[in-house]
């Protein structure tokens, strides 16, 4: 499992404007994250329709954090980004695996023990987290 870029972006982009604190706009967002420019909306309108980001316009206009940065967990980003995390198609949706042979219920549920030690991860690391690690001063 190897998360898309897009959605380390999307984490750099929470991070940065936690760390800012202010509205900062896409192409501060590019320019200090080391981020293709072109990504930034994009990736700022998945955020903004899952309500952790929000949109203020005009001559000083830009992103800003709609949640305290300790109120966003990885776990929400990863599924703006990338849907739901699933390590194995069995675990995803009835029916993609054959119920009938007797070994798949017991590597069903040491993935499924697996998948729910993911999640239980990233659901309690959030983006404030990240801030506390992180060297980088932007203000």
């Amino acid at each position: 499992m190897q998360l898309n870029i897009t959605t380390d972006y999307a984490v750099r982009i929470l991070v940065l404007l936690g760390i800012t604190g202010r509205v900062t706009s896409s192409g501060e967002i590019a320019e200090e994250m080391m981020i293709p420019a072109n990504y930034v909306p994009n990736i700022i309108k998945k955020l903004r329709d899952r309500g952790l980001v929000n949109a203020k316009y005009g001559p000083k206009g830009g992103y800003e954090l709609s949640k305290e940065p300790d109120a966003i967990p990885l776990l929400a980003v990863i599924e703006t980004m990338e849907g739901a995390i699933r390590i194995n198609r069995c675990n995803a949706e009835e029916g993609l695996c054959s119920k009938d042979a007797d070994i798949h219920g017991a590597v069903k549920d040491v993935y499924q023990d697996i998948q729910d030690k993911i999640e239980s991860t990233f659901a309690v690391k959030t983006i404030a987290d990240i801030i506390a690690k992180s060297a980088k001063s932007v203000k």
